[in-house]
């Protein structure tokens, strides 16, 4: 079987621009002749002068149209190939981003700004808490677990760094008459939770006890995982769902990151066995207990996070009524699971044999390289395009595409001794170059659109306005110098044993000449 690939073709029947469509545009130039000439006009046949200059015409346009109909990155591009962004583009993320609104976006600023979070809740209240006169947003914060340590042996009170970068971030970005509450921890139980687990002969205990810890935590409270804006979009977020709300610094998270995390009631041990079975390495499960405590009434625990929150105020005012007896509140606690030597009920048998004692600092080791990163991998938001560098602005004249019988290219064709024909051609290249002057005008506007794209006025602080209008010299027509006024003379008065092409670069780089001033007037 051949493996030959087919040779690239031009589809005949696909519509090119207009433009770029040579032969369209010569038709639409036919109609406009038809119209103009009146009923006695060209036959446009070959032999018809009209109709060979309107050809060359209709055929130098097509470089404008081609050049135009490039890719916007290729026409914005610099000779280095990169576009000036910062002047001329606000990125997505900056133009359709807000400040957060809804508490969804203060749940994202908080997880994007506050490292040591891992989840947080936060819940509208009609009812004030005992130490706040005003209802507002209760934020129920679950800072990162240590899954290696010991049970906490109480809960974070808001002097702890933690409760102060979230006070901190939600005064920052709060909105007018909007009140947060001081935010609060979710308590951490470590459940009565035994295991025998058998391992797969290929397996390290201490990878797989690492994976375990994590896997089980991760079930309870997801940990945040950050996306990058491609990896967001390549998981069918939309432009609107990721762009609406506050920017972010960190990366993307996906709907698995739930606010609520799971209580200790909420976990059956049939979840938990199906979770270990599902773990790489896994080959049996035995003699799986897991015992929540009951959840009961919270109030000594509620108290003094209440009152180490109230003591932080400098030199509170006395109440005129004695304060509301604290109410018993129903906290939700959450498992926490360790691999702590106090706590940890989990056994390994592989090879039908007992594992030994575990290396601690192996499995800590492993489960920071589970741990996910603290910001997306990967460069967060797309690189910015770069284009491929046109000289858009050189134009190359008509005149060269002409017989040589009309001598416009001729270096000696004012020099012909008949000066009726001398005249005509003359006549003829200073009409031409009318219209090349436009369209080497137009190349300059396009090769102009970096600054008529930018945001800044494009102008100096001496320049009152700002320019809109650029043109080019057309000094690349044959025998253009001598057309314009003073540009002859000067050749012919050659200064400092200049050669005539000396003297025409000369005029060329006079920025006061005639032909110069003039154009300069029209913009």
């Amino acid at each position: 079987m051949s493996t030959t690939k087919p040779l690239p073709v031009i589809n005949r029947e696909e519509a090119l621009p207009l433009g770029i469509d040579y032969a369209a545009l010569m038709e639409q130039a036919i109609g406009h002749v038809a119209k103009y000439s009146g009923e006695v006009w060209t036959n446009y046949n070959a032999s018809d002068p009209g109709i060979t200059l309107l050809q060359n015409l209709v055929y130098a346009l097509t470089e404008l149209g081609i050049k135009a109909d490039l890719p916007m990155q290729d026409l914005l591009a610099r000779s280095d190939g990169k576009i000036a962004y910062d002047d001329q583009f606000v990125p997505p993320q900056e133009a359709l981003t807000t400040n957060p609104i809804t508490l969804e976006d203060f749940r994202t600023v908080l997880l994007n700004e506050v490292i040591l979070i891992k989840n947080v809740s936060l819940e509208w209240q009609d009812a004030a808490p005992p130490q706040v006169d005003l209802p507002g947003v209760a934020v129920t914060v679950e800072t990162m677990p240590d899954m290696m340590g010991p049970a906490p042996t109480s809960l974070p009170n808001a002097m702890s760094p933690v409760f102060q970068s979230v006070q901190q971030v939600l005064h920052k970005y709060s909105n007018v008459a909007q009140h947060f509450h001081p935010p609060t921890a979710y308590p951490t139980v470590i459940p009565e939770f035994s295991v025998t687990i058998g391992l797969e002969p290929e397996v390290i205990p201490e990878a797989y006890a690492a994976r375990l810890l994590f896997a089980l935590n991760h079930f309870v409270s997801p940990f945040p995982e950050w996306h990058t804006l491609p990896e967001h979009q390549s998981a069918g977020y939309s432009t609107e769902m990721i762009f609406s709300g506050p920017k972010v610094s960190r990366g993307y998270l996906t709907s698995a990151n739930s606010p609520e995390p799971k209580s200790l009631v909420d976990i059956q041990g049939y979840e938990l066995e199906s979770l270990i079975l599902n773990l790489d390495g896994t080959n049996r499960v035995q003699n799986l207990i897991y015992k929540p405590v009951q959840e009961t009434t919270c109030k000594e625990l509620v108290s003094a996070v209440t009152d180490s929150t109230a003591s932080t105020e400098a030199n509170p005012p006395p109440r005129e009524e004695p304060e509301p007896p604290v109410e018993e509140v129903s906290v939700k606690k959450i498992p926490l699971f360790t691999w702590h030597e106090l706590y940890c009920k989990v056994s390994f048998t592989q090879n039908d044999a007992p594992v030994g004692k575990l290396n601690v600092s192996k499995i800590g080791y492993y489960l920071e390289r589970l741990m996910p990163a603290l910001s997306a991998e990967g460069q967060l938001f797309p690189e910015k395009i770069s284009g491929n560098y046109y000289d858009l602005q050189d134009y190359y004249s008509m005149q060269y595409q002409l017989p040589s019988i009309y001598n416009l290219t001729n270096a000696s064709e004012f020099g012909m001794d008949d000066p009726a024909v001398r005249g005509k051609v003359k006549q003829l290249k200073g009409y031409l170059a009318l219209m090349e002057q436009t369209m080497a005008d137009f190349l300059a506007q396009l090769a102009h659109l970096e600054e008529l794209f930018s945001f800044g006025s494009g102008r100096s602080m001496q320049q009152v306005i700002s320019k809109t209008y650029f043109f080019q010299g057309v000094y690349g027509i044959p025998g253009i110098q001598k057309l314009m006024v003073g540009a002859q003379d000067h050749i012919n008065s050659p200064t400092h044993g200049q050669t005539e092409q000396q003297a025409w670069q000369e005029y060329q780089q006079d920025p006061f000449n005639a032909y110069w001033r003039h154009l300069t007037a029209a913009q």
